[in-house]
């Protein structure tokens, strides 16, 4: 899905297409989510919840 919608064959660099839908995810109230890129992908979501639970 994600490479389909960022037209990018290579799984390696999908980073951003990851972290947004991880992120979209959160804010739909998903409280568990499955990456390989850990650090950068629990930077995200911690920013995204305390940016959620602040508005």
């Amino acid at each position: 899905m994600i490479g389909y919608a960022t037209d990018e064959p290579n799984p390696e660099k999908r980073l951003e297409g990851t972290i947004a839908a991880n992120v979209l995810g959160i804010s739909k109230g998903c409280g568990i989510i499955r990456v390989h890129d850990v650090k950068s992908n629990r930077l995200a979501a911690v920013m995204a919840d305390k940016i959620l639970k602040s508005i």
